[in-house]
């Protein structure tokens, strides 16, 4: 685990009241990283909730399959995912663990941020298409006698960037401090309605070059500075071939 300073003040509100720490990839996801002293009580329920749609809704059954969830719980908590099968004409919601699902997982093709593309921000989202990713040595469905079975994925595009956005901006204040950029990104991590999220969040457009000692990590990050920003790029479950985002974080200095 590794921990970074501690900043002292609420990264998305700027309180000093009751300042807990913010992990920087999410405890479930096992993210390795903390900021401590970065997020009030209030910001860290919203940011928290923000994680539970996409952990326990359409990453719930991948990070089962693949073990990847928090040590401080034993099994995924499936809550967010509605499985129903049908079984000689009886219909029944099921738990993850009953219906023994492929890890099929969702991510969303996105255009380039619009402060990096220069195209109006308009008022409704940009046309985007739902990615669904499945793994070829799980394809056999093992739940026995299931006649038809339905999931039902309920993925919020605004979650999904908020998250994208909350790991990028709580990496940047670790890497160059609250002070060594203007943060832009407050408001969409909070969920804020009238903060369009794809002005910050969308396809990362440049080839990356990771870093070798990053070739085995799960998740990666990576900061640089360009067009006048503060750029992350993250790539959560990099080995399952998930695509990185660019998220920009806010002006430089």
């Amino acid at each position: 685990m590794k921990t970074y300073a501690p900043v002292g003040r609420c990264i998305y509100c700027g309180s000093d009241v009751k300042l807990t720490k913010e992990h920087v990839i999410p405890a479930g996801l096992l993210g390795n990283m903390t900021l401590p002293q970065s997020s009030c009580v209030k910001c860290a329920q919203i940011t928290s909730n923000c994680e539970r749609h996409l952990l326990r809704g359409v990453w719930a059954l991948f990070r089962h399959n693949k073990g990847i969830g928090s040590k401080r719980h034993k099994e995924t908590d499936f809550s967010a995912l509605f499985i129903e099968a049908v079984r000689a004409g009886v219909v029944r919601k099921l738990t993850g663990e009953e219906a023994q699902l492929p890890s099929a997982f969702i991510s969303l093709s996105l255009p380039t941020p619009t402060l990096i593309s220069g195209e109006p921000v308009g008022g409704t989202w940009p046309e985007m298409a739902v990615n669904l990713h499945q793994f070829k040595d799980e394809i056999q469905l093992q739940g026995p006698s299931i006649e038809q079975l339905r999931i039902r994925y309920g993925l919020s595009p605004k979650h999904f960037c908020a998250l994208m956005a909350k790991i990028a901006y709580s990496y940047a204040v670790a890497q160059c401090g609250l002070d060594g950029f203007i943060p832009i990104v407050q408001g969409l991590c909070l969920l804020k309605d009238n903060d369009p999220a794809w002005r910050y969040v969308g396809r990362e457009w440049t080839t990356l070059m990771w870093p070798s000692e990053m070739d085995a990590a799960m998740h990666k990050l990576k900061l640089r500075r360009e067009s006048g920003f503060v750029i992350v790029t993250v790539q959560l479950f990099a080995p399952f071939g998930f695509p990185p985002y660019a998220v920009v974080v806010g002006p430089v200095l």
